[in-house]
């Protein structure tokens, strides 16, 4: 069906583009993404830790139809299995864009929240992608349609609706 291609389609890009492949589960493994129809588009960010009592530790990821049914939604989600957050969420995002919150829907503010340190050891090497595919839109969970985050580098454009930058 056309989820499954979706999900075939992202495994490849992302393939093509790192060197992180995706297998079928079989009853060797030890951590399986479970990819599902829950509530939403969602994936916790990176391998979750198993319990001692569990052989296998399910991973879920949702991908929920209408809404998820997008080949750059279906990348993000993946993309944060694998173990990536929002570029956004980056410790160091205020040197890049302004959060208004007084634009962000009461519920949501939480997906705007920062880490308080870098991810690893060298993070800083890497600029600050605007246009990564784990970048919020501009607007993303306005109130009223208005700017929630607003750039600080003149004309750079938020999000990206086209697939993985490098």
């Amino acid at each position: 069906d056309r989820m499954q291609q979706l999900i075939q389609q992202a495994m490849s890009e992302i393939s093509k583009k790192t060197c992180i492949s995706f297998v079928k589960m079989n009853l060797s493994h030890d951590h399986v993404v479970n990819i599902m129809q829950g509530k939403g588009c969602y994936s916790t960010v990176g391998r979750q830790p198993s319990s001692p009592f569990e052989k296998t530790k399910f991973q879920d990821l949702s991908l929920a139809e209408p809404g998820c049914d997008q080949l750059t939604t279906v990348l993000h989600e993946l993309i944060h299995a694998i173990g990536f957050g929002h570029e956004h969420a980056r410790w160091d995002r205020d040197n890049y864009i302004y959060i208004d919150y007084d634009k962000v829907k009461p519920s949501m503010r939480a997906n705007f929240a920062k880490s308080t340190r870098p991810v690893f050891a060298g993070w800083e090497r890497f600029p600050y992608d605007y246009k990564s595919i784990m970048h919020y839109g501009g607007s993303a969970f306005s109130v009223d349609g208005s700017p929630t985050m607003i750039p600080l580098l003149l004309g750079a454009q938020l999000g990206n609706s086209k697939g993985m930058t490098e």
